[in-house]
């Protein structure tokens, strides 16, 4: 258990903060803490109707075949979610093209799998709710989310064609990188 904490926040509230940008968004604390207590229990319980799904499809099947099926749906939902929808209609621009790919490894795979190995071990609904609140808890603070009646202008998603021609969020990339304030203020490589 102490492993998954430590894990869930070096990730979240270390890596995926350290390169996340924010492009002088002010911190508002009360409603980036209940939009990410929001988010993270929502995620967490999606996350968990996934492994249901799983269980009644593999009423028969052994426990690593149910946590594959399980884990397989949640990567794919995640994946559509995250990258044709979320990033692009609803979260403020907050990665470049390389954090993406430094998240999706150093974050989002260790979480799911290994608080989904620790879930489907233990069968704790609890826990796993709380370390996916946890960890999008730290994200909602890191990007600072701006509540829906903030008039601070904050850059959109990034946005390029995807898979199946779909509008994807594909990261920002400055017109001058090497002395870009942004990339420079989240340890981004340029």
């Amino acid at each position: 258990m102490g492993g998954l904490i430590l894990l869930v926040t070096v990730a979240y509230w270390g890596i995926w903060t350290r390169y996340t940008l924010r492009f002088d968004r002010r911190r508002d604390l009360i409603p980036q803490t209940a939009f990410g207590l929001l988010w993270g229990i929502a995620s967490g319980l999606l996350f968990l109707f996934f492994y249901r799904i799983a269980q009644a499809v593999g009423s028969t099947w052994v426990t690593r075949q149910v946590w594959l099926l399980a884990y397989v749906m949640i990567a794919v939902w995640q994946w559509l979610w995250q990258d044709y929808y979320w990033d692009v209609y609803i979260s403020p621009e907050h990665d470049s093209p390389w954090s993406i790919k430094l998240k999706v490894f150093a974050t989002h795979i260790p979480n799911i799998t290994t608080c989904l190995i620790f879930f489907v071990i233990y069968k704790n609904y609890a826990i796993f709710v709380t370390l996916q609140t946890w960890a999008l808890l730290g994200a909602s603070l890191a990007m600072r989310m701006p509540p829906p009646w903030s008039r601070q202008i904050t850059p959109p998603a990034t946005r390029s064609i995807g898979r199946f021609g779909l509008i994807r969020a594909s990261g920002y990339i400055p017109d001058d990188p090497e002395n870009d304030p942004y990339l420079k203020a989240a340890h981004l490589p340029h």
